[in-house]
């Protein structure tokens, strides 16, 4: 797995920072338990794409259950779900051609993006976007209330300019729904023109303008001083997920990515998300959004290990050299770990033991962690395996180091010592 995030080679008209996703061709990550992933109405998913050519910190959604519980730091937790690697090529179209300019059979968002579940889909023929809960006139602005509408996300995946004859994509592509679902603000998408008359978008499916392509860093720059729509203190704000763009291809998606890791570092742009936090580096939203199959991502026949992402400088000092240890959550971290994985064997995704080993959905686990690289301020991430142990004693991840007579070794959760499954 950590070879398939490799980063790109360091020469700029090869790899690098000027021309990435030349190393490995990625993984995904999902956390499978959430509203979406077992309602049938819904044709995608949301899932995270990792590279190592990817430099900004806290890759993978939080634990956001966590805010309802009270957390004052939702930061803190560990993050869970699959990692698919060997199954990559089920999950998209062309992949042998993945890393060509050329390839743009897909829908890729730079940040959190609200894909699946808060965004419209524009219907040409109709005049008119699919959204959550209703139906909005391209002509009039008039949103009219319809439960059987649920948005972009009820369509199969894909760039809906490039679906094959007589198919149908455009799965989770679309314009950001308003939380407020009033006529006036149906559509939230925030727009920002510059000098020269360009949008942050090309056209009413909210795809990003290619003409900041080659810099992103001028799109976001747009972006922030060109727009009326400015964050607020309001938990809903999210202005972030109300600007994002879509673009086609993974390459585009990498940079645009960096940029807004690169210029939110440096200050050029913020927003209010309402999360509880302390003040911690790792409080920003750092990843990628991608609309995937709903059934495909769900096929434990696809998934090669259950991941446990650690959060960024988890022990407490700024993690250069990739020594971060699941031992360095607090107490009420590791026990909600413990937690987490009671819902996973609840839900038949993970079945813990050795025998399990090679068995889809089985026990085969894995940590991983961000580190960072030099003084850069740029985050990298890297899969491992360490013996670790929860506080409440239900759980422990085993680690069988490589031997003659173990020449593979071995990572996977199993009941804890002492403890007997029910």
């Amino acid at each position: 797995m950590n070879d398939r995030i490799r980063e790109s080679p360091s020469d700029p008209y090869s790899g690098g920072q000027e021309n990435p996703y030349h190393g490995g061709k990625g993984v995904l990550v999902r956390d499978l338990i959430d509203t979406l992933q077992n309602d049938p109405k819904h044709y995608v998913v949301p899932a995270t794409f990792w590279s190592n050519d990817i430099y900004s910190v806290s890759n993978m959604y939080v634990d956001a259950d966590m805010i309802a519980k009270g957390t004052k730091d939702v930061w803190k937790f560990a993050s869970v779900g699959i990692v698919i690697g060997q199954g990559m090529p089920d999950m998209f179209y062309d992949y042998d051609n993945l890393q060509a300019d050329s390839w743009g059979w897909g829908v890729f968002y730079a940040r959190d993006s609200n894909s699946a579940d808060i965004r419209c889909r524009w219907l040409e023929s109709y005049d008119g976007y699919d959204c959550p809960g209703g139906w909005l006139d391209g002509t009039t602005g008039i949103f009219t209330k319809n439960a059987a509408k649920i948005g972009a996300g009820g369509y199969p995946a894909g760039n809906p300019y490039k679906a094959p004859q007589g198919g149908v994509w455009g799965g989770g592509a679309g314009c950001h729904f308003g939380r407020g679902h009033h006529a006036s603000d149906a559509i939230d998408q925030v727009n920002a023109i510059d000098q020269y008359g360009e949008n942050l978008v090309q056209n009413r499916d909210c795809e990003c303008t290619y003409d900041f392509s080659k810099y992103w860093g001028d799109w976001i720059d747009d972006w922030v001083s060109n727009t009326n729509d400015k964050p607020s203190d309001s938990p809903w704000s999210f202005w972030g997920d109300r600007a994002i763009c879509w673009v086609k291809n993974i390459r585009m998606m990498v940079n645009m990515q960096n940029w807004l890791w690169w210029k939110w570092q440096s200050g050029a742009w913020t927003e209010q998300l309402g999360w509880p936090g302390i003040g911690n580096e790792r409080e920003y939203v750092g990843w990628n959004e991608i609309p995937v199959d709903r059934a495909n991502i769900g096929n434990p026949k696809l998934w090669d290990a259950f991941v446990i992402k650690l959060p960024a400088n988890v022990c407490g000092t700024p993690n250069y050299e990739a020594t971060d240890d699941p031992s360095c959550l607090d107490n009420e971290a590791q026990s909600r770990l413990e937690d987490r994985i009671d819902q996973w064997i609840g839900r038949g995704y993970l079945k813990p033991g050795k025998k399990m080993l090679d068995q889809q959905p089985g026990s085969y686990t894995v940590f991983a962690q961000e580190y960072k690289v030099g003084k850069s301020g740029n985050w990298r991430r890297v899969f491992f395996c360490v013996s670790w142990q929860g506080p409440t004693t239900r759980w422990q991840v085993v680690s069988d180091p490589i031997s003659d007579e173990n020449p593979d070794g071995a990572c996977y959760l199993d009941q804890a010592v002492g403890t007997t499954l029910v």
